[in-house]
């Protein structure tokens, strides 16, 4: 269960940072593809990495700070990675993000 507080913190980090809110458009050539009556579609891609895991990246950011760290490691093929630059670019976060030997998008920086 996630902590009240840390929740709070969450919602508040939300609006500073952008993340979140983002659209919902109709879909209607969908709609007359599929045959059914409605269906919306959530905008993730509006999000400030333009990513749909700014959330998952902020909530954990949030985690580890109230658990006394400044620093976060991952290992991401790209949209993580890209929540979690953007979560540190925002604050005094260090993260170090590996991708996969294997990853199509692999991109060494230094």
């Amino acid at each position: 269960m996630v902590p009240l507080e840390l929740i709070r913190e969450y919602e508040m980090q939300m609006k500073s940072l952008r993340v979140g809110n983002t659209p919902l458009r109709r879909a209607q050539k969908l709609e007359k593809r599929l045959g059914i009556r409605r269906l919306h579609l959530k905008l993730e891609g509006e999000n400030p990495s333009g990513t749909h895991k700014d959330r998952a990246a902020l909530m954990h950011a949030l985690d580890a700070r109230k658990r006394g760290q400044n620093a976060l490691t991952a290992v991401s093929c790209g949209n993580y990675g890209a929540a979690l630059a953007y979560i540190a670019r925002s604050s005094t976060w260090i993260v170090t993000s590996t991708s996969p030997h294997h990853s199509p998008h692999r991109e060494e920086r230094r």
